[in-house]
């Protein structure tokens, strides 16, 4: 079911259920009326017999007067005597007797209710006050003819709450799906075409006449507008990206042919030469490893990290093995830290690339700067392992710190492109671990890789 008929639904039951609520005092009050109405019809009958000059009356006169007013007897109570005035036709037995002087509106309710859960069929016999000088009138009265028009009364009176109901949820619908549906759909068909589109160029023109609503279609047509730019851009960057990929393995492949011509220029007789070839050597370094960060940064979510057992001791200290003969500056110390039977539940080749880049990125940069140490230490929790890589360099410049683990943003060194955080930092998530900066000072800066135990 639809909003609009939820919303006429759910209106028609609860106004339904609000005139019940006053069906039912309305009924047993009516019945209340009922009788009080036999007693002042009979008050009316005493009054005329007691003022007239003649008190005899005849079997068919009194007869006739009984009838008039609803009754089968009358008496009159004053403070001192009953004074009989009418006597019934036929003999009967009095089933119940109500006194409308001394019923409380719980009693009043309650004997109302009795027409509808039950089919009396006595005689009653009233007492009440009526609105003339007597004191009190009793009377009997037939129970059947009061319940029967409690019953019609009350069902007329359902009609009319059923008729209401469904006035009212009708103009309640029609009111709130012209005024409120209506915008919900436009957004909701909006949304749903733009989001079916091949080619989403759907923009919502904001129309509501309703505040609310039409500030929820203005930022529709944005929100529109930003994705649409967004998915453009994103197939252009897909292109781009996958002629950048085939670019950087061809070109990975030459400035590795470039790299082994420019080793043996270090044996060249010429000393210019042999002065130079260091210089090109490094540049062709960073070159390649240019290309292989582009090209693993493009592939770091496409294989799912491999679980088991990983022993940091003997990771690390290859690590330092290996950073330590690359070191262009014997003024760089790398140290570390480690208990010899330290495993840690993680990817054995992720956790190794990450610490490698860690160590490797502090290593250069104090290469350029004036010199340092670069520590290694890996320390157990209760149920993860923080391996901390942490430099006395000159720290982070703001730049970096902004652009943080964002490719091509958050590197410190000269000619660093900041792929390499951003690969570390997903290979981390991808091992359920994480990667976080610990701090950057002008005292030096520390990472922290936190892999499960």
């Amino acid at each position: 079911m639809s909003m609009s008929g939820r919303l006429a639904l759910f209106s028609i039951v609860f106004i339904f259920l609000l005139e019940i609520t006053f069906l039912v005092p309305s009924l047993t009050f009516y019945r209340f009326n009922r009788l009080q109405e036999r007693v002042d019809d009979a008050a009316l009958v005493a009054e005329a017999l007691l003022s007239s000059p003649n008190t005899e009356l005849d079997t068919e006169q009194s007869e006739a007067l009984l009838e008039s007013a609803k009754i089968l007897d009358l008496a009159i109570v004053r403070a001192d005597r009953r004074e009989r005035l009418l006597l019934p036709k036929n003999t009967f037995t009095i089933s119940k007797t109500v006194n409308l002087t001394e019923m409380s509106i719980f009693q009043i309710m309650l004997n109302g209710l009795s027409c509808l859960v039950s089919n009396p069929n006595g005689v009653m016999l009233v007492v009440g006050q009526p609105v003339n000088g007597y004191s009190k009138i009793e009377t009997s009265v037939e129970e059947a003819p009061i319940c029967k028009d409690v019953r019609i009364f009350g069902f007329n009176l359902l009609l009319i709450s059923m008729i209401i109901s469904l006035l009212a949820g009708l103009i309640l619908f029609v009111a709130v799906s012209r005024q409120f549906v209506r915008p919900i759909l436009f957004l909701t068909k909006a949304i749903t075409s733009y989001q079916g589109s091949k080619n989403p160029q759907i923009k919502v023109e904001a129309r509501s006449k309703i505040k609310e609503f039409y500030n929820a279609e203005v930022s529709l047509g944005k929100m529109q507008k930003r994705i649409s730019s967004a998915m453009s851009q994103k197939e252009r960057l897909a292109n781009l990206g996958e002629s950048v990929a085939k670019i950087q393995h061809d070109l990975r492949n030459m400035l590795s042919t470039a790299h082994m011509v420019a080793d043996n220029l270090e044996d060249s007789h010429d000393p210019k030469v042999r002065k130079s070839a260091p210089r090109l050597v490094r540049a062709i370094d960073r070159a390649i490893e240019l290309s292989s960060q582009t090209l693993e940064y493009g592939r770091v979510g496409e294989r799912k990290a491999r679980i088991e057992a990983v022993d940091l001791w003997e990771t690390i200290a290859e690590i330092v093995e290996e950073e330590t003969d690359l070191a262009l500056s014997r003024s760089v110390d790398l140290t570390f830290e480690c208990a010899n039977d330290l495993f840690a539940n993680a990817d054995k080749s992720f956790t190794r690339r990450i610490i490698q880049n860690l160590v490797r990125n502090a290593r250069q940069i104090l290469e350029e700067d004036r010199g340092g140490v670069v520590h290694i230490s890996a320390v157990e929790s209760d149920d993860t392992i923080h391996i901390s890589v942490s430099d006395n360099g000159p720290g982070m410049s703001d730049v970096a710190m902004d652009g943080l683990f964002q490719p091509f943003k958050g590197s410190s060194r000269v000619g660093g492109t900041g792929l390499g955080l951003s690969i570390s930092k997903e290979l981390s998530e991808l091992m359920h671990g994480r990667l976080e900066l610990t701090s950057s000072t002008s005292n030096g800066t520390a990472f922290v890789l936190i892999l499960p135990k």
